[in-house]
């Protein structure tokens, strides 16, 4: 999947909740109270995003490999320092994009980097909510999804 977005930085972040389903192996992640019925962002395979009404992004489910025995663990991963704000989907491609998904060995955080690797210092991150951060290159395409503070008893 490959997800071209606009960014609108400032205002209040709205709460995400997070849950763990054992039994069908899906970490989900959503904006609480979230407007109107959401749409799921074609093309996508692990990580499934949403996006509500407005086309912002709302809810996002790590399934299947993505459920944390399969995670790669890394023990130098940082979380990026994010900016709040709101993004937008203008276009959504389904071509197959890879993804690869990682931890911290506390598994504490998730992190899904979606296409090849890119240099940080390229990126734009934005704060959507208490513990969920995106990544955004400089051409508007979605190339990383972070959930923060997994509590141990989560997963």
């Amino acid at each position: 999947m490959t997800v071209k977005v606009r960014i609108e930085l400032g205002g209040l972040r709205p709460e995400w909740g997070l849950s763990y389903s054992e039994g069908d192996r899906i970490l989900y992640a959503g904006r609480r109270g979230s407007a109107g019925p959401l749409h799921t962002l074609q093309g996508s395979y692990d990580l499934l995003l949403d996006a509500d009404e407005h086309n912002r992004i709302a809810e996002a489910e790590a399934v299947m490999s993505a459920e944390p025995r399969h995670w790669i663990v890394s023990h130098d991963i940082e979380p990026p320092q994010a900016e709040a704000g709101e993004v937008y989907v203008v276009e959504d491609i389904d071509d197959g994009q890879r993804q690869q998904y990682f931890t911290d060995s506390n598994r504490s955080l998730f992190y899904a980097r979606l296409g090849e690797p890119r240099r940080p210092e390229e990126l734009q991150c934005v704060l959507l909510g208490k513990g969920v951060v995106v990544e955004v290159a400089p051409d508007g395409v979605l190339c990383g999804f972070w959930l923060l503070g997994l509590p141990p008893t989560l997963l």
